[in-house]
């Protein structure tokens, strides 16, 4: 399994690492994501980190104690780790289409994502487990043939999205 450890040893190996980081604003919802894309100065790979800004406000934060890991791997299309372009729109078209409707069926938040080395994970702060396993299962075909599996660890302070990179 998965686990944010890994990912935050990587960032602290990036030290050495060219980080570049951007913040972008979803205009209907108001949603503010941060981006660090760190890329290796020895290697291709090229991981990306993206953070929701606006979760710590959430209402509903105090009702969401359950950090799930939803990950997705897929077949990197070169040596940056990088999705091909055909899984590049499976997985843009899942995040923009089927986890709006989770977020709200599960009453849940995804809070962060990473692609990196032929995974993409995507963070969620959920209230019932068993609801949003439930209800991201209804929405798994929509991945096609790639691997999915899922990751739950208890984390009421949230203390895995306040260490989770966002470049500052």
């Amino acid at each position: 399994m998965r686990s944010i450890k890994y990912i935050l040893i990587g960032v602290l190996i990036a030290m050495s690492q060219v980080v570049i980081g951007s913040e972008s604003d979803s205009s209907e919802s108001g949603d503010q994501w941060k981006l660090l894309e760190v890329k290796s100065k020895e290697y291709e790979e090229v991981w990306f980190f993206r953070k929701s800004m606006n979760a710590p406000k959430a209402k509903k934060k105090d009702q969401l104690a359950t950090l799930v890991y939803f990950t997705v791997e897929y077949t990197p299309r070169d040596p940056s780790g990088l999705p091909n372009k055909k899984d590049a729109e499976l997985l843009y078209s899942f995040e923009e289409e089927v986890i709006p409707e989770v977020e709200k069926e599960a009453n849940c938040l995804m809070v962060a994502s990473v692609v990196k080395g032929g995974i993409k994970d995507h963070l969620f702060y959920v209230s019932d487990p068993e609801k949003f396993l439930s209800s991201i299962g209804k929405y798994k075909s929509k991945l096609a043939n790639l691997s999915v599996s899922l990751e739950k660890v208890d984390d009421p302070e949230w203390e895995v999205y306040a260490d989770f990179p966002d470049g500052k």
